[in-house]
């Protein structure tokens, strides 16, 4: 609507690329949210104790630098293509090729389909290697185990 009204390409870009950088960050966040959310349940479903760091500068560098990439991928192709679209040709009846913007646009929609599917069946896959480890045969009754300390210098004459 913006473009039909006269805004300038460049402050269409600036749009495009700032509201998707905004999206990526509250996606961020609540990402970030869920994960500290369910660390305990996931911690209790695995067996494990995972802790979860994020205000290391590493882990908090790497969170901003995923996030500032996603935003700008994820922005730039209406940014760049959708900004140079004409409006009043369109309104006016006449038809305009449909080249290398169609082409991305299918590209990226295969893509996004390709690694949902890839996503979903790795989710699958982990799932049933946590459910086979949690449920294995260990070769022994963990009930009939017994453990003792060693005192003393006990350890120095056990091979």
């Amino acid at each position: 609507m913006r473009k039909v009204v006269g805004a300038s390409r460049q402050s269409l870009i600036g749009q495009f690329l700032a509201e998707s950088l905004v999206l990526a960050t509250i996606s961020s966040l609540v990402a970030i949210l869920l994960v500290y959310i369910c660390i305990r349940p996931f911690n209790t479903m695995i067996g494990q104790d995972l802790q979860v760091d994020l205000f290391k500068p590493m882990h908090l560098a790497f969170v901003i630098t995923i996030t500032l990439i996603c935003g700008l991928f994820a922005g730039s192709y209406p940014a760049f293509f959708l900004s140079a679209f004409k409006p009043l040709s369109t309104i006016k009846g006449a038809k305009q090729k449909a080249g290398t913007g169609s082409l991305i646009r299918k590209g990226l929609v295969v893509l996004q389909y390709t690694a949902s599917v890839v996503l979903i069946i790795c989710t699958i896959i982990i799932y049933q290697q946590i459910q086979h480890n949690k449920n294995k045969d260990l070769g022994f009754d963990k009930s009939q185990v017994l453990t003792t300390a060693l005192q003393g210098d006990m350890a120095k004459h056990l091979p």
